[in-house]
This record gives structure tokens, C-alpha cells and sequence, in this order.
């Protein structure tokens, strides 16, 4: 609060403002704005709008921006910005002009900044990780009209896939690079049905944009990155990509069969015991870009990391055990339901549907085999005779089943506890193995958001 005291001198408040203002000048926050962005005319400039915006948010984490210039007053805002300026000057009307002029720049802006951060402070940037989040959107989008002159630079709030499971709510998608640290580099919104994989291409290819040598940075995405115009672009760009290499590849299996046979180096223990073990296949390959796959053959050496963790060893153990009990139990169920309700005419005729009944189990446990029995005798209604029968029983051929467990391939190391890891930096002299399992186990995963935007359109 503003005060006399006995003097008659006039008494302001400072607080943590000033160390505020010293990083803030560190980093050139308002010249860079107002050079994207000025305001000739205008009492105070765009600049200065964010200066106060973030000094509101370290006071008391206000981000309303009807509440900003009520929170500053008091302050002394001549010694922290300029000697005409006021608390009343950062009004909502004025904030909200100054987050519009900046919406299309914002992430020029905050890649000058961020370039000026790692010069200012410099900063080494050793590991890097690219990932995406969703932002889910409680609100009212019908009035897309809104957005199509800007369709080039704004994203579209769509309805997509999420990990919640909201398939009600649109969302939009929110790509970050950041640091080992936690700093963010980079970042990108798309919409809400956007490829991921097409969105971390895009993000890539704006890496130069934070001015910072990035090449002997590794950088960590997910599955996702895994596709031949991402590789590409990061062999281009000289980037240590580490990678995931989805199931779904054939080459996968390949590596992991035989890497399983093999006897593996210690590659890390971690503090809570868990044993990382695995090797580096490396492979030339050819991108293809007109069926989008890699294919192998003389071209490109890309190295693929197979490793093995101690860790999910015991949870697949685990898995499979629960598996194979739960199989058992409802073979058994089915087998005695089908000894006791089917009936055959002959023995050809038995013989066949109990190999297509089987067939359509498709058991991955255990295997089955029945016998046609001939002599069988299924029992109908009513009260048996003298003689112990019925007219409405049947006799015919039946079947005897019999199953035992399949044998499981004898591997030193489980396959399904291993995963595999693909980089562009096929000299295990630049990146050895273990530095390359380090920097993807390292990776930061950005939370998923909520937010609760509503549209008066």
C-alpha cells in the first residue's frame, strides 16, 4: 500500500519485482516483443503489457487479467518500468489488445527469447525430448467460420483420439521440445485430428529457429517419430534422433529373435536394481518415400539398439501366467460343453468340425486334439423305459478331448521383455549403447491438459 510516514516522503512497495526486472532485461523480454510487435501510440507497449502480466503471475499466480493492474498498485512501477507509467495503464482491454497482436507471433517470439536465454546464460544442451499432449476443450466450437482467415497460422479445436478416452470433447495438440531440465525450447499447437507424426516433422524442422547448436544434443521422441520423412529430416539436420521402433515392424521382430539368443553386455543398473542388458544391429536401409517405409537394402547404416530389461521381464512373467490360467479355464469350460452337446452321424463328419472347432479357438497357450468315440449316447427328455432308455435319446459319434500346454521357445532372455531403439548416429564411438538407452529412458513426458475454454459465437 502507498504510505506516508513522518517525513511526508512517499512510501512504495518493491518486493521480489526487482529480480523480476533483472532477468527479465537479462533476456531482452520486452525489446524482442516490441520489435515483433509495435505499438506506436500507445501508453504503454506490448512489451511492457507481458513485463506486468508476469509480474502478476509471480505475486500471486493471477493470470485474470481484470486483476493485474490492482495487484501492481502499490508497487513502484516508476524504479520497474518508467516514471509515466501507472498501474491503471495494464487494464484487461489494453492485455487482451496485447495477447491479440502477439497470438500469430508468439512462437517467433519465444524462440528469440528462448535464443537469448542460452546465449545469455549459456546454457549446454545435451539431451533434448520432443512429445505431444492434448488439450482437452470444454466448450462451444460450432462457428469454425471464425478461424478461416487465419486457417494458415490457427489451430483447429477437432475431436480426435486422447487418453482419456473423450471422444465428446474437441481438443487441440500441443507439441513441446524441452531440455533435460525441464525447459521448454519449443513448441506447437496443431489441431485437434492432427498427425503427430506429420506435427513432430513440422517442429523438427524449426529446430534451427532457437539459434543453439542442437547437433551433438540427443534428442528423444516417441514411436511416432518413427517414419521415413522424420528420419530423414533428422539425418538431414545432422540430429542425434533416438527413437522407438513400433511393434508393428517387421524388422523388429527379426532383431529381437535374435538378439534373444545371444549373450547380451550389461548396458545399466539402475539404483532400485532393475538390469538393463541388450546390443547395436546396424543395418543399411533405403528410405522409400513413395510407399512411406524403409526398406532393407544398400543405402543408409541405421542402428538399431535391441535391449532387454530385467524389470519387465518379471512383469511379462507375471502377464503370461495370468494368461495362460485364464485360457485354461475356459478351455475346460468349452471342451466339456462341446463333449456334451455335440453329436455326429459318423465319424467323417465328426472328424471335420472338430478341426474347424478348434482352429477357431485360436489358443495361444495350448494346444487341443479330439478323438472321434463311436457308441456315444446323448440322453433326451422325458422318463427313461424298463430298460433304462429313452425314445428321445441319440446315439452316434462323439468326441474325447485332450490339451496340454505349448512348449515355449527356449530364448536366453524373454523376447517380450525387450524393446528396440532406432538412431541416426550409427557410430556407437559418438553415442554409445548405453549413453543411447540413457537419453531415451531420459525422456520428459508433458502432461495431459484440461482446459475450460467456452465460445460465444
Amino acid at each position: 500500500m502507498t504510505s506516508e510516514n513522518g517525513s511526508g516522503i512517499e512510501v512504495k512497495k518493491l518486493g521480489v519485482l526487482p529480480i523480476i526486472r533483472h532477468f527479465l532485461n537479462r533476456l531482452g523480454v520486452r525489446e524482442i516483443i516490441d520489435g515483433h510487435t509495435p505499438k506506436p501510440g500507445s501508453e504503454v507497449s506490448n512489451g511492457e503489457c507481458i513485463e506486468a502480466l508476469l509480474m502478476a503471475i509471480f505475486l500471486d499466480k493471477e493470470h485474470a487479467l481484470s486483476r493485474v493492474g490492482g495487484l501492481l498498485d502499490g508497487y513502484d512501477l516508476t524504479s520497474l518500468f518508467r516514471p509515466s507509467v501507472t498501474a491503471n495503464h495494464f487494464h484487461d482491454t489494453r492485455l487482451g489488445e496485447c495477447l491479440d497482436d502477439l497470438y500469430e507471433r508468439a512462437p517467433t517470439i519465444y524462440g528469440d527469447i528462448v535464443a537469448k536465454a542460452i546465449r545469455e546464460f549459456k546454457l549446454v544442451i545435451r539431451k533434448l525430448n520432443l512429445d505431444a499432449s492434448k488439450i482437452l476443450l470444454h466448450g462451444d466450437y460450432r462457428c469454425f467460420e471464425d478461424y478461416m482467415e487465419h486457417a494458415d497460422t490457427v489451430a483447429f479445436p477437432d475431436r480426435g483420439w486422447n487418453p482419456e478416452g473423450r471422444l465428446d470433447l474437441k481438443q487441440l495438440l500441443l507439441e513441446l521440445v524441452n531440455t533435460e531440465e525441464n525447459i521448454p525450447l519449443l513448441y506447437a499447437v496443431g489441431n485437434g485430428n492432427a498427425s503427430e507424426t506429420k506435427e513432430y516433422l513440422r517442429l523438427m524442422q524449426r529446430l534451427d529457429t532457437i539459434q543453439a547448436d542442437v547437433s551433438k544434443a540427443v534428442l528423444a521422441v516417441d514411436s511416432k517419430a518413427c517414419a521415413p520423412a522424420t528420419l530423414a529430416e533428422a539425418a538431414l539436420q545432422k540430429l542425434r534422433l533416438v527413437t522407438l521402433v513400433p511393434e508393428t515392424y517387421s524388422l523388429r521382430e527379426k532383431l529381437v529373435t535374435q538378439a534373444a539368443t545371444e549373450e547380451l553386455p550389461i548396458l545399466l543398473r539402475t539404483e532400485d536394481g532393475v538390469e538393463y542388458r541388450g546390443r547395436s544391429f546396424r543395418i543399411p536401409s533405403l528410405i522409400d518415400f513413395e510407399r512411406e517405409e524403409i526398406t532393407e537394402t544398400h543405402g543408409v547404416l541405421w542402428r538399431y539398439l535391441v535391449v532387454y530389461s530385467s524389470q519387465k521381464a518379471e512383469q511379462e512373467v507375471e502377464r503370461r501366467n495370468r494368461e495362460i490360467q485364464d485360457e485354461r479355464e475356459e478351455l475346460e469350460k468349452k471342451l466339456e460343453k462341446f463333449s456334451r452337446t455335440k453329436l455326429f452321424a459318423c465319424e467323417t463328419d465328426a472328424t471335420q468340425e472338430i478341426a474347424a472347432w478348434v482352429k477357431g479357438l485360436k489358443l495361444s497357450y495350448h494346444n487341443v486334439s479330439g478323438t472321434p468315440r463311436a457308441g456315444v449316447v446323448q440322453k433326451g427328455r422325458g422318463r427313461p423305459s424298463g430298460n433304462g432308455t429313452k425314445t428321445s435319446d441319440r446315439e452316434g459319434w462323439g468326441v474325447a478331448f485332450t490339451f496340454e500346454a505349448i512348449k515355449q521357445p527356449d530364448f536366453k532372455y524373454d523376447p517380450d521383455a525387450m524393446f528396440v531403439l532406432l538412431t541416426t548416429v550409427n557410430d556407437g564411438r559418438v553415442l554409445n549403447d548405453t549413453d543411447l538407452l540413457e537419453g531415451y529412458r531420459g525422456r520428459n513426458i508433458i502432461p495431459d491438459f484440461r482446459v475450460l475454454i467456452v465460445h460465444s459465437g
